[in-house]
Protein backbone atom coordinates (compact mmCIF):
# COMPACT_ATOMS: atom_id res chain seq x y z
CA UNK A 1 0.00 0.00 0.00
CA UNK A 2 1.31 3.74 -0.80
CA UNK A 3 0.89 6.21 1.18
CA UNK A 4 1.30 10.05 0.00
CA UNK A 5 1.93 12.82 2.18
CA UNK A 6 1.25 16.41 1.16
CA UNK A 7 3.20 18.30 -0.84
CA UNK A 8 4.27 20.19 2.69
CA UNK A 9 5.66 17.18 3.71
CA UNK A 10 8.39 16.87 6.91
CA UNK A 11 10.58 14.10 7.89
CA UNK A 12 10.19 12.33 10.08
CA UNK A 13 12.58 11.49 12.95
CA UNK A 14 13.33 7.92 15.28
CA UNK A 15 11.89 5.67 12.83
CA UNK A 16 11.45 2.32 14.43
CA UNK A 17 12.71 -0.93 12.51
CA UNK A 18 10.78 -2.81 10.26
CA UNK A 19 11.42 -6.91 10.33
CA UNK A 20 13.05 -7.99 7.17
CA UNK A 21 13.75 -4.27 5.99
CA UNK A 22 17.40 -3.45 7.01
CA UNK A 23 17.56 -0.37 5.29
CA UNK A 24 15.29 3.21 5.16
CA UNK A 25 16.03 5.40 2.00
CA UNK A 26 15.74 8.90 2.58
CA UNK A 27 15.63 11.30 -0.66
CA UNK A 28 16.44 14.69 -0.57
CA UNK A 29 14.89 16.10 -3.56
CA UNK A 30 16.43 19.61 -3.18
CA UNK A 31 19.54 18.71 -2.96
CA UNK A 32 19.75 15.89 -4.68
CA UNK A 33 20.98 13.52 -1.75
CA UNK A 34 20.01 9.87 -1.15
CA UNK A 35 20.97 8.67 2.66
CA UNK A 36 20.54 4.47 3.72
CA UNK A 37 19.78 4.46 7.03
CA UNK A 38 20.36 1.21 8.89
CA UNK A 39 18.98 -0.13 11.88
CA UNK A 40 20.66 0.43 15.23
CA UNK A 41 18.76 -0.05 18.34
CA UNK A 42 15.44 -0.98 17.26
CA UNK A 43 15.29 2.10 14.73
CA UNK A 44 16.68 3.23 11.28
CA UNK A 45 19.20 5.83 12.50
CA UNK A 46 22.84 4.16 11.38
CA UNK A 47 23.41 6.21 8.52
CA UNK A 48 25.29 3.56 6.48
CA UNK A 49 25.44 5.08 2.56
CA UNK A 50 25.02 8.55 1.27
CA UNK A 51 24.69 9.13 -2.80
CA UNK A 52 24.51 11.64 -5.10
CA UNK A 53 21.56 11.52 -7.50
CA UNK A 54 19.34 13.65 -9.80
CA UNK A 55 15.77 14.02 -8.97
CA UNK A 56 13.24 16.29 -10.66
CA UNK A 57 10.67 18.61 -10.10
CA UNK A 58 8.13 16.39 -11.29
CA UNK A 59 9.74 13.82 -7.86
CA UNK A 60 6.98 12.94 -5.96
CA UNK A 61 7.37 14.01 -2.26
CA UNK A 62 6.11 11.31 0.22
CA UNK A 63 6.45 8.20 1.83
CA UNK A 64 6.37 4.87 -0.43
CA UNK A 65 7.26 1.50 -0.32
CA UNK A 66 9.22 -0.14 -3.38
CA UNK A 67 7.48 -2.41 -5.76
CA UNK A 68 9.42 -3.76 -8.38
CA UNK A 69 12.85 -4.38 -9.62
CA UNK A 70 14.35 -4.52 -13.23
CA UNK A 71 18.31 -5.35 -13.95
CA UNK A 72 17.51 -3.14 -17.10
CA UNK A 73 14.30 -1.12 -17.30
CA UNK A 74 12.71 0.86 -20.93
CA UNK A 75 12.46 4.25 -19.70
CA UNK A 76 11.36 7.68 -21.14
CA UNK A 77 12.40 8.56 -24.38
CA UNK A 78 13.79 5.28 -25.71
CA UNK A 79 16.73 5.29 -23.31
CA UNK A 80 17.37 2.20 -20.65
CA UNK A 81 18.09 1.79 -16.85
CA UNK A 82 20.05 -0.38 -15.10
CA UNK A 83 19.12 -1.98 -11.65
CA UNK A 84 15.93 0.12 -11.28
CA UNK A 85 13.96 -0.26 -8.14
CA UNK A 86 10.13 1.18 -8.60
CA UNK A 87 9.58 3.55 -5.72
CA UNK A 88 5.56 4.66 -7.32
CA UNK A 89 3.93 4.84 -10.36
CA UNK A 90 6.33 5.61 -12.86
CA UNK A 91 9.21 6.57 -10.49
CA UNK A 92 12.00 4.50 -10.18
CA UNK A 93 15.48 4.59 -8.71
CA UNK A 94 17.62 3.33 -11.54
CA UNK A 95 20.86 4.36 -13.00
CA UNK A 96 21.70 7.53 -15.40
CA UNK A 97 20.52 6.29 -18.71
CA UNK A 98 21.61 4.42 -21.73
CA UNK A 99 20.93 4.63 -25.58
CA UNK A 100 20.76 1.10 -25.50
CA UNK A 101 20.55 -2.07 -23.28
CA UNK A 102 24.48 -2.09 -23.40
CA UNK A 103 26.97 -0.71 -20.69
CA UNK A 104 28.89 1.05 -23.00
CA UNK A 105 26.17 2.80 -24.31
CA UNK A 106 26.19 5.29 -21.23
CA UNK A 107 24.48 9.03 -21.88
CA UNK A 108 27.48 10.56 -19.76
CA UNK A 109 26.68 14.09 -20.58
CA UNK A 110 23.80 13.28 -18.16
CA UNK A 111 25.92 11.65 -15.84
CA UNK A 112 28.17 14.83 -15.93
CA UNK A 113 24.20 15.92 -14.25
CA UNK A 114 24.30 13.90 -11.41
CA UNK A 115 23.69 16.22 -8.56
CA UNK A 116 21.18 18.58 -10.38
CA UNK A 117 17.92 18.47 -11.07
CA UNK A 118 17.87 17.06 -14.40
CA UNK A 119 15.24 14.12 -14.18
CA UNK A 120 11.84 13.96 -15.03
CA UNK A 121 10.90 12.51 -12.10
CA UNK A 122 13.23 9.36 -11.21
CA UNK A 123 15.95 9.35 -9.10
CA UNK A 124 19.11 8.67 -11.44
CA UNK A 125 21.83 7.30 -9.62
CA UNK A 126 25.24 5.78 -10.73
CA UNK A 127 25.89 2.15 -11.23
CA UNK A 128 27.15 1.27 -7.82
CA UNK A 129 24.52 3.19 -5.99
CA UNK A 130 21.66 2.10 -8.11
CA UNK A 131 23.18 -1.64 -7.62
CA UNK A 132 22.93 -1.16 -3.97
CA UNK A 133 19.33 -0.51 -3.41
CA UNK A 134 18.66 -2.91 -5.88
CA UNK A 135 20.89 -5.94 -4.09
CA UNK A 136 19.97 -4.48 -0.74
CA UNK A 137 16.84 -3.26 -0.37
CA UNK A 138 13.83 -6.16 -0.78
CA UNK A 139 10.54 -5.13 -2.55
CA UNK A 140 8.51 -3.14 0.42
CA UNK A 141 11.90 -1.31 1.59
CA UNK A 142 10.69 2.42 3.20
CA UNK A 143 11.60 5.29 0.73
CA UNK A 144 10.94 8.87 2.41
CA UNK A 145 11.25 11.48 -0.52
CA UNK A 146 11.49 15.01 1.03
CA UNK A 147 13.04 18.91 0.28
CA UNK A 148 15.12 20.69 2.40
CA UNK A 149 18.27 22.75 2.74
CA UNK A 150 19.77 20.75 5.31
CA UNK A 151 22.31 18.20 4.99
CA UNK A 152 21.39 15.24 7.31
CA UNK A 153 25.75 14.56 7.52
CA UNK A 154 28.46 16.75 7.03
CA UNK A 155 29.27 14.20 3.73
CA UNK A 156 28.07 15.98 0.84
CA UNK A 157 28.73 13.24 -2.09
CA UNK A 158 29.90 14.18 -5.55
CA UNK A 159 30.64 11.88 -8.91
CA UNK A 160 34.05 11.77 -10.75
CA UNK A 161 32.95 13.88 -14.47
CA UNK A 162 33.33 12.17 -17.43
CA UNK A 163 35.66 14.21 -20.68
CA UNK A 164 33.31 13.40 -23.47
CA UNK A 165 36.70 12.73 -25.42
CA UNK A 166 37.68 9.83 -23.43
CA UNK A 167 37.31 6.51 -25.30
CA UNK A 168 35.85 4.95 -21.79
CA UNK A 169 32.70 7.38 -21.93
CA UNK A 170 30.04 4.60 -22.63
CA UNK A 171 30.69 3.30 -19.28
CA UNK A 172 29.66 4.24 -15.86
CA UNK A 173 33.33 4.23 -14.06
CA UNK A 174 31.56 2.71 -11.11
CA UNK A 175 30.24 -0.26 -13.02
CA UNK A 176 31.32 -3.42 -10.96
CA UNK A 177 31.35 -5.21 -14.00
CA UNK A 178 34.77 -7.09 -14.70
CA UNK A 179 35.02 -5.46 -18.41
CA UNK A 180 34.60 -1.75 -17.45
CA UNK A 181 37.21 -0.36 -19.05
CA UNK A 182 37.64 2.18 -15.81
CA UNK A 183 38.85 -0.31 -13.71
CA UNK A 184 41.97 0.23 -12.38
CA UNK A 185 41.98 4.04 -13.08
Amino acid sequence: KVVIKPRTYTRSNNLKAVSGYPYYIKVNRKLNIVYGYGIENGEYKKLVKVFICSAGADTPLGVYKTLNKYVWRLLVGDSYGQYATRITGHYLFHSVPYERQSKDSLKYWLYNRLGTNDSLGCIRLTVEDAKWIYDNCPLGTTVEIYNSDSLETDIKPNSKKIDGSDPRRGWDPTDPDPNNPWKGN
